[in-house]
């Protein structure tokens, strides 16, 4: 549970300059009531004033950068695994110009062979999930064990249609890199369940971390392009705020066309303090990297987990 304090208040001044809006009266204390306009709300960046946008979006960004940086070697040999397994060919001086390059190919062996081992164990008999009953085995029981099998496997074989797909690439990245992420999501403009393959340059954490419970912040590095973002702020799932082009994708000979420019977003889980009681919330927090604007933020707790 979230340990708020109620006793703490904040001056109408204060309130003023960090809030756009007057939170409503619930009939709760000051903190709690905040911390439930933040749960109902959609998007809590359009709650706050400019300059308290400005101070988390370069937070995002800054903690992005340090914990980027915190892996750079690991990211070093993660390239060369990759490369080795994509069999990229490169030009050698040694031991003469023009050296024959042959690359054999058994990472790339190993890692297909891996791949159609495990997927079969994964997808059995047509379905992927599994229950187990606790305690007394009852027909009724049974019944709903198997309702929620059912469902389930509809959801990831098909009305997720891109998790088999993703699943398959998964165990390759995995064999090859040592890990590999699935971020499972609701999309409301698709108005479903959604599945994507995150591969490790596409999630940042520090490398100091134990593991991914106990991390501070988890970046989602994802690269949109204008039509992507345009859509999310009809559905009044992103503020709407002047961006940056992502100048590193063309740096990094990627090519898009000016009427089509690619932006870097990142989707930080991490805490922050927006009710200014003196103990940070867990929120989702999604900002434009060159501006370092924030689209977006939505809490990552319920009621269930406020307490006085």
């Amino acid at each position: 549970d979230l340990s708020v304090d109620d006793a703490a208040d904040i001056d109408s001044e204060d309130t003023e300059s960090e809030f756009e809006e007057p939170a409503p009266d619930m009939g709760l204390p000051g903190t709690m009531n905040r911390l439930m306009q933040f749960i109902q709300s959609e998007n809590i960046a359009t709650l706050l004033s400019e300059d308290k946008l400005l101070e988390i979006g370069k937070k995002v960004t800054d903690d992005y950068d340090l914990d980027k940086d915190s892996c750079s070697d690991w990211y070093e040999v993660n390239e060369k695994a990759i490369a080795l397994a994509k069999q990229e060919g490169v030009h050698k001086s040694f031991p003469w110009e023009g050296a024959a390059n042959v690359v054999v190919p058994i990472i790339t062996s190993a890692s297909i062979a891996y791949s159609a081992r495990v997927l079969p164990e994964i997808i059995r008999e047509g379905g992927v999930a599994n229950t187990r009953v606790l305690g007394k085995m009852t027909d009724e029981k049974k019944e709903r064990a198997d309702r929620v099998k059912n469902h389930l496997d509809y959801q990831l074989l098909f009305q997720m249609k891109e998790w088999r797909r993703d699943t398959d690439k998964l165990l390759s990245v995995y064999s090859v890199s040592g890990v590999a992420y699935r971020k499972a999501y609701y999309d409301p403009i698709k108005g479903r369940n959604c599945s994507m393959l995150l591969t490790p340059a596409e999630v940042v954490v520090n490398n100091g971390i134990t593991s991914l419970d106990t991390a501070r912040r988890i970046s989602h590095v994802m690269e949109m392009f204008g039509n992507d973002i345009e859509s999310k702020k009809r559905a009044g799932l992103y503020r709407d705020c002047e961006l940056h082009i992502d100048q590193s994708a063309r740096e990094d000979g990627q090519t898009q066309p000016d009427d089509d420019p690619a932006y870097k977003i990142l989707e930080q889980h991490r805490w922050l303090d927006l009710d200014d009681d003196g103990y940070e919330e867990p929120y989702i927090v999604t900002v434009e990297k060159e501006s370092a604007q924030v689209l977006r933020i939505v809490a990552r707790y319920d009621e269930r987990d406020v307490t006085q």
